[in-house]
């Protein structure tokens, strides 16, 4: 029969390690198919883990990835996508598809110029809404409680490519962003799986739809000040949403300022 296609997966933390758990069930499923498909190499962040001084071996993904099974030269950590060492162990292995999920490090042009039918990317916002590293704690913070996780194609602009599919989530009003980050993941990783077959015979490229660039919101990167609280000026809501959408980093925090009670009589 054909050979397997090749698939890449691209991911660093743990509600990653989720996806690539369901991507490496997926391929197991799919032998002898037509749709017959395997990882054939897992690419992470370098691991900065370190527990008693001892540097912790690899990311959550990359644990994942040697439980399952995969060998050390399968499992690439550069510290930029850029190495052009990375970029030649890539081009070897020939990928039909890279899939992506926070993966965290910015992928050039020559990389996405490597995967036969493109590299998607699971990002869990209603694109073009939200664009950006840190979507679901931006939804959190602004009181959506009505989440989405896109699969969409990966361009060089971030998350600026094709939407395959989109999925909704309601979460609950104590909902922490690390629950619902993870939730967000899971859901977009059965979207990823269904879409397989699509993705594979590059019938998803012709079917996907291109963003609206006129609602295009973003996501930036979190600050350690937007973490303090200021009760004085934010209403309650304000205050809680902060904690819940803060809550994996940078936590939250109240500056008080003591006030020292005056002595009376001498005494006190």
């Amino acid at each position: 029969g054909n050979s397997p296609r090749r698939v890449v997966f691209l991911g660093t933390p743990e509600a990653a390690a989720v996806v690539l758990r369901d991507l490496m069930a997926a391929a197991e499923e799919s032998k002898g198919g037509k749709d017959a498909f395997e990882v054939s190499a897992v690419v992470t962040r370098p691991s900065k883990r370190k527990t008693h001084g001892k540097v912790m071996e690899g990311s959550p993904v990359a644990s994942v990835a040697s439980e399952l099974g995969l060998g050390e030269h399968a499992i690439l950590s550069p510290q930029s996508a850029k190495d052009e060492s990375f970029l030649e162990a890539m081009r070897d292995i020939g990928p039909d598809l890279c899939v992506t999920a926070a993966y965290g490090n910015l992928l050039p042009p020559n990389f996405l110029d490597i995967p036969t039918f493109g590299t998607v990317n699971i990002h869990p916002s209603e694109l073009p809404c939200l664009r950006g590293p840190a979507p679901v704690q931006r939804a959190i913070l602004r009181g959506d409680r009505r989440l989405c996780v896109s699969l969409a194609f990966t361009v060089f602009r971030m998350d600026a490519g094709k939407i395959i599919g989109q999925k909704w989530l309601s979460i609950g009003s104590n909902e922490t962003s690390d629950v619902a980050l993870s939730r967000l993941f899971s859901i977009g990783s059965e979207m990823l799986v269904e879409s397989m077959p699509e993705l594979l015979s590059g019938r998803a490229q012709e079917t996907a739809t291109e963003q609206d660039e006129t609602r295009v919101t973003h996501a930036p990167k979190l600050s350690k000040e937007e973490g303090v609280l200021q009760p004085h000026v934010m209403t309650a809501k304000e205050c809680h949403d902060v904690c819940c959408a803060l809550n994996i980093w940078p936590g939250t925090s109240v500056n008080c300022n003591c006030v020292t009670p005056v002595k009376k009589g001498g005494k006190g």
